[in-house]
C-alpha cells in the first residue's frame, strides 16, 4: 500500500497534504524524484504568476504595445544623452510593476527604489534610469554612453522586437532562479522547524528530513504570496511576508510534531 501511495501522490495531492500536518510522513515516505518534480513545477507556477500574468495584464489593460507607445505615452524624444518628455509618465503605481517616467529630475539613483512592494521597478529621469528586479537587483543606466543616439515614440515602435526579447529572456532567467530561491528560503524555515521543547521523544527526525518538510511547509504561504502580487490584493507586501512566515511555521511545526510523537 505504501509504494502505491508514493506512485500515485501527484503534484495537487502534495499541495493539500502540505496543508494538512498529519499527512507530513506521507510527504516524508515519497520518493524524492516526486519532491524534485514538484518543487521545478511549483516554481514555474510561480514564476507564471509573479511575471508572466502582471506583464500580460500590464500590456492588455493599454490595448497592447502599440496602443502604449503611440497613444498613451506623451510625446517622447531622446537626443544628445538626454530624454525629454512632456509630462510625467507613470504606469502601475502601488502596484508590484511600476513604470515612472519624470524627465523634470536631473538624476534617479536607486535609492529611490520601492524594492519592499515592487517585483519590476523602472524610473526614468532626465539623464540616467535605475531598473529594479526582485529575483536579479538593482542597477543603473547612464544616458551619457549613448551621446550619439536619438529616439522618439516612432523610433520606440522598431524596437518592439528587443522589447519583447528582453521579456522572454528575463522570464527565463526567473524559471532558472526561482528554484534555487525557492530551496534557500526553505533553510531559516527548517532551522526553525528544527528548535524543539525539551523532552523525550520516541524519535527525532534529522535535520535533512525538516528541511524536505519546509518546502511542503511553505508551499501555500508561497503561492498566497505571488496570488497578491499578481492580483495586486494587499499592498503592503511586508505583511504579507509576515503572514505566510507565521502560517509556514505553524504548519512545520505541527507537522514535525505529529511525527515525532506518532499524534494520531
Amino acid at each position: 500500500m505504501e509504494t502505491e501511495s508514493k506512485n500515485t501522490t501527484g503534484f495537487f495531492d502534495q499541495i493539500i497534504y502540505s496543508v494538512k500536518p498529519k499527512r507530513y510522513q506521507d510527504l516524508l515516505n515519497l520518493p524524492r524524484k516526486k519532491v524534485v518534480i514538484f518543487v521545478l513545477v511549483l516554481s514555474l507556477c510561480l514564476c507564471i504568476m509573479d511575471y508572466v500574468i502582471p506583464a500580460a495584464g500590464w500590456f492588455a489593460s493599454f490595448g497592447g504595445m502599440d496602443h502604449l507607445i503611440t497613444k498613451v505615452l506623451p510625446d517622447i524624444e531622446f537626443s544628445k544623452g538626454e530624454l525629454h518628455t512632456d509630462g510625467v509618465i507613470e504606469i502601475g503605481k502601488n502596484s508590484t510593476t511600476h513604470l515612472l517616467v519624470d524627465t523634470s529630475k536631473e538624476r534617479v539613483n536607486t535609492e529611490e527604489l520601492d524594492t519592499e512592494n515592487c517585483m519590476m521597478e523602472i524610473l526614468v529621469s532626465k539623464k540616467n534610469m535605475v531598473i529594479y528586479n526582485a529575483y536579479v537587483g538593482a542597477m543603473e543606466v547612464d544616458f551619457a554612453q549613448y551621446q550619439n543616439s536619438t529616439f522618439d515614440n516612432n523610433s520606440l515602435l522598431q524596437l518592439k522586437p528587443l522589447i519583447y526579447t528582453s521579456m522572454i529572456f528575463s522570464f527565463i532567467m526567473l524559471v532558472f532562479m526561482e528554484p534555487l530561491k525557492y530551496l534557500v528560503s526553505a533553510i531559516p524555515l527548517a532551522l526553525i522547524g528544527s528548535i524543539r521543547m525539551p523532552g523525550k521523544k520516541e524519535k527525532r527526525l534529522t535535520f535533512g528530513k525538516i528541511y524536505l518538510l519546509a518546502l511542503y511547509a511553505q508551499t501555500v504561504p508561497t503561492l498566497a504570496q505571488s496570488f497578491n502580487r499578481s492580483a495586486n490584493l494587499i499592498s503592503s507586501q511586508l505583511l504579507i511576508v509576515y503572514l505566510a512566515l507565521f502560517f509556514a511555521v505553524f504548519l512545520l511545526s505541527r507537522g514535525v510534531r505529529y511525527i515525532e510523537e506518532d499524534v494520531k
